[in-house]
């Protein structure tokens, strides 16, 4: 959970970065959900058995736990995630960050320090379905 709450927190502090730098519609920086998708009974069993154990663990006031949502139903999951076939997904955080080149001028050093794209996930789910 630790690792979990660390990627968790890029999420608001590129927010406050580029909100105190006022660069967040010249580095395209947005928010939103993102998802991991069951495409087998087995893979939907391993990941919703990972998001219950997480949850039977730390409880559903967990900070962590509290933003993960799990789809069921099949014909959701499908319009969801625009997976074809799609069994079931657990959404959660994500956020990205793009510079386009013709604007890095504007982009202060610290953000560059990252290169020119940044992508960062709370792959909370994903983290705790891994195998080995």
């Amino acid at each position: 959970m630790e690792l979990i709450a660390h990627e968790m927190a890029h999420l608001s502090a590129f927010r406050q970065l580029a909100a105190e730098e006022g660069i967040a519609q010249e580095v395209c920086l947005q928010f939103g959900d993102t998802f991991d998708a069951a495409m087998t009974e087995e893979a939907w069993e391993r990941l919703k058995g990972a998001l219950q154990e997480m949850r039977k663990d730390h409880g559903d006031d967990h900070a962590i736990v509290k933003v993960c949502r799990l789809i069921e139903d099949a014909d959701e999951a499908e319009e969801f995630t625009q997976m074809k076939g799609a069994l079931g997904a657990v959404v959660h955080p994500a956020g990205q960050m793009s510079i386009p080149p013709f604007t890095s001028f504007l982009v202060p050093p610290r953000l560059t320090a990252y290169q020119m794209a940044i992508q960062v996930c709370a792959r909370a789910v994903a983290y705790f379905t891994r195998e080995g």
